[in-house]
């Protein structure tokens, strides 16, 4: 994958890791806010937040995978359909399937984390609490499906295109 120049901010330095942010990348919370029916300030400005720490968590699944394998990661790249992570990735499977599953991992870590945490906070009527449940679980599940999903070059596509060259020559 080529790192982006145009229409990007950026980069941003974290470590020795450039982050690009697409101006897209606010979309991605600002039609949650339109698909509930929340398109207030208050409201779009929450889920445009958690949307944006979600695809934040994900990519930084992939970037800790590159970074337990002592691996170069070249950029974190965020837009507003989601976002990746430019590393360079040992040719071992198991560094393979760990890295492009690295987000998928680290969503439902949070996903898991929130549900426990749901019983503690099921009587609260803060607005900040409702949207931010809602994003780390009914968002977070349907981007993990849609993830899944093996389109162009989607964590789906790669998973199933590395157990593809694995198990097809058995």
């Amino acid at each position: 994958m080529r790192i982006p120049k145009s229409g990007y901010i950026g980069p941003i330095k974290l470590q020795n890791t450039s982050v690009y942010i697409h101006w897209s990348f606010p979309v991605g919370g600002l039609f949650l806010a339109s698909f509930i029916g929340e398109l207030n300030f208050y409201s779009s400005i929450l889920l445009v937040i958690f949307y944006t720490s979600l695809v934040l968590i994900h990519e930084l699944g992939h970037a800790l995978v590159a970074i337990h394998y002592k691996t170069n990661i070249r950029a974190i790249v965020l837009l507003g359909s989601g976002g990746f992570c430019v590393a360079d990735i040992p040719n071992i499977f198991k560094a393979r399937f760990l890295f492009y599953a690295g987000g998928i991992i680290a969503q439902l870590a949070a996903l898991f984390s929130v549900l426990l945490l749901i019983p503690l906070f099921e009587n609260t009527n803060l607005l900040a609490l409702k949207y931010f449940t809602f994003v780390y679980t009914i968002v977070n599940l349907f981007m993990i499906v849609i993830n899944l999903i093996p389109y162009n070059q989607s964590d789906g596509y790669l998973l199933g295109k590395l157990l593809w060259s694995k198990y097809s020559k058995v």
